[in-house]
């Protein structure tokens, strides 16, 4: 049967791609918090096309196998119709040094800021504040993305750029600190240093190196030998994983090696003679 119908290609189906990234939102539009939403409708203008339509199919379908958010662009590789996935880039510009440092001033001037990017938070009113400062921190229009893809399609977007497009929305849903990372600025860094002390004067280290580091006793007993009011703490830190589609919530997955951690330490913790046992095995003390 021919390839071809009216003169144009007949649609090609998508190879099934094995472990891709399937979208969250099975139904509906995209986009649940101020980031996503707003970087939804700077993707869709009044309303998505019919080619942003087929990539929340590839979105929801899992043809995305993987996507890096990096200072300045999104790269992803996104499995079509032939056998080799197609790579996809999405050009963000990204803030000059002298923007950066325009952007930590307001966030320096702003406590209430402060504390709702240090939570992970980007509320619209965030949003907006950065912007009435002329530092916003999505695109002014879909003008200022590069859009790039290997496969042969001409369409700007074309379905697979499109897809990934959609799975970013779903990102920064999850993680809107995304955006800062899009305009190249450390989340960590900005953060560090809009809430650095004051400099303190410096105290001289101890001449005598036992006197600096002491000299080593067992852990003591106590309460802290108890059970752990949280299970994983570093997990519930770091939170859920970017992009991370398994069956199962990732933190579940690796709870149990966790605990088993905990228990163990707990164990030589209870008992100094195989504490200073392992001390002295990680020292290579024979």
């Amino acid at each position: 049967m021919s390839d071809w119908d009216g003169g144009w290609p007949a649609p090609s189906r998508p190879r099934p791609a094995k472990g891709g990234i399937k979208a969250r939102t099975k139904r509906g539009g995209f986009g649940a918090t101020p980031a996503g939403a707003r970087w939804v409708a700077l993707l869709e203008g009044g309303g998505p096309d019919s080619r942003m339509q087929r990539g929340r199919r590839y979105a929801r379908s899992g043809q995305v196998l993987d996507i890096a958010l990096t200072p300045g662009a999104v790269r992803a590789r996104v499995q079509g119709s032939r056998p080799s996935p197609y790579r996809v880039e999405i050009r963000v510009p990204a803030f000059t040094p002298a923007k950066q440092a325009a952007v930590r001033e307001v966030v320096d001037r702003e406590p209430a800021l402060l504390v709702e990017l240090a939570a992970g938070r980007v509320s619209e009113e965030c949003l907006a504040a950065l912007e009435a400062a002329g530092h916003g921190l999505l695109p002014a229009s879909r003008r200022e993305l590069s859009l790039s893809c290997s496969c042969p399609d001409w369409g700007d977007p074309c379905k697979h750029e499109a897809a990934v497009l959609y799975l970013v929305a779903e990102e920064l849903d999850r993680d809107p600190m995304g955006l800062l990372v899009l305009r190249g600025l450390d989340p960590q860094a900005l953060l560090a240093v809009a809430a650095a002390p004051e400099p303190t004067r410096a105290v001289p280290l101890e001449l005598d190196p036992a006197g600096y580091w002491g000299r080593w006793d067992p852990l003591p007993g106590g309460d802290f030998l108890g059970e752990p009011r949280l299970a994983a703490p570093v997990l519930e830190r770091l939170g859920p994983f970017p992009f991370w589609r398994g069956a199962e919530p990732l933190r579940d997955l690796l709870l149990p090696v966790y605990r088993a951690a905990a228990l163990a330490l707990q164990a030589r913790a209870a008992d100094p003679e195989e504490e200073r046992a392992a001390d002295a095995e990680a020292r290579g003390i024979k």
